[in-house]
């Protein structure tokens, strides 16, 4: 059985974009066609780089105009790995500026490349919608160029994209009421120094057979939950 917190309901971040990129490429232009990678040619050495290569890169990622910035609840379920348990989902929206850069060995190459990429774009436009991207939308190709940084002059294209996703967050109360006990069970042992100089220990003491403990929970780890999610506020 999958773990339903790794269920992304629908939505697709922009690794899932790049991964079927990646997998559509190899389907539409052979395993063969060249390198499609998060990194751009490395070793300072052309001809280490397979040609053609294209390389993307996140510019920036915003929230969304229009769009709350706080995450929002979307639903609660049972926990499928922990009975008693809820797995509480939250979503936010954000806008991405995406650029392919696309390297040759000619300048011709590399035009005919990025034409080809565009179109490439734009005919799986929709599977990438289906597949949860919110959308994607072609903004500009920027002036060609010429990389020096290699041992030969290697001429690039760069395309550039926006890109709208919705990400899910999902909230255990498993991990939450777990992470409230651990806190709860850290035994104090601070060492302060006084603008005097002088040094005190302050360490757990027992009462009842039980450690004096600080407690960390609304009022530390657990506030940036409980502010964003006061549905589940102490875990529940």
């Amino acid at each position: 059985m999958s773990d339903s917190r790794l269920t992304a309901n629908g939505s697709a971040d922009l690794e899932s974009l790049t991964d079927m990129v990646h997998k559509l490429l190899d389907i539409a232009w052979g395993d063969h066609w060249g390198t499609f990678s998060e990194e751009k040619p490395v070793d300072n050495d052309a001809d280490k780089a397979t040609m053609p290569y294209i390389a993307y890169n996140l510019i920036n990622r915003v929230h969304t105009a229009n769009k709350t910035i706080k995450w929002q609840q979307f639903a609660t379920e049972p926990d499928p790995l922990h009975k008693g348990e809820t797995l509480t989902s939250y979503r936010c929206w954000f806008t991405c500026q995406v650029e392919f850069t696309i390297f040759d060995d000619t300048n011709r190459g590399a035009t005919r490349l990025a034409r080809k990429f565009e179109e490439f774009m734009e005919t799986y436009i929709g599977y990438f919608k289906q597949e949860g991207i919110s959308e994607i939308v072609f903004k500009e190709e920027k002036a060609p160029n010429v990389s020096t940084l290699y041992r030969q002059d290697l001429p690039y294209r760069t395309l550039a994209y926006e890109v709208r996703i919705e990400r899910i967050m999902m909230i255990s109360s498993y991990d939450l009421n777990r992470v409230d006990i651990v806190l709860n069970e850290v035994d104090v042992d601070l060492t302060v120094q006084h603008p005097s100089g002088n040094i005190d220990h302050y360490e757990s003491e027992l009462t009842n057979n039980n450690p004096v403990t600080t407690h960390l929970g609304p009022s530390g780890f657990l506030d940036v939950y409980n502010k964003n999610f006061p549905s589940i506020k102490g875990g529940n």
